[in-house]
């Protein structure tokens, strides 16, 4: 991978975080944990996107990982904000 590509997907990874961050799904950011604290997410949210899928399926399969993968559930509002902001974002990538 060229330097300019490292450096966008990098790009990329950190403006995903920050709106993975800001709609804080299970208030993690919130209660003073870590910034990469939902890193995990960063690349099925990513795949969600490129796949084009309906966004009442990415918001319940994403439920249903952050649930099992940190025993917390998320409210569907802050999913459904996550992915609207996510989804002008990805639109907006050159």
């Amino acid at each position: 991978m060229q330097e300019r590509d490292k450096t966008e997907a990098n790009q990329r990874m950190r403006d995903l975080r920050d709106i993975i961050n800001s709609s804080d799904p299970i208030h993690l950011i919130e209660r003073g944990c870590p910034d990469d604290e939902y890193e995990c997410l960063i690349p099925m949210v990513f795949r969600y996107l490129e796949s084009g899928r309906p966004q009442p399926e990415m918001v319940a399969e994403l439920a249903r990982h952050i649930e099992e993968h940190f025993g917390l559930a998320p409210t569907k509002d802050a999913l459904e904000r996550l992915f609207e902001r996510a989804k002008v974002w990805y639109r907006e990538l050159p």
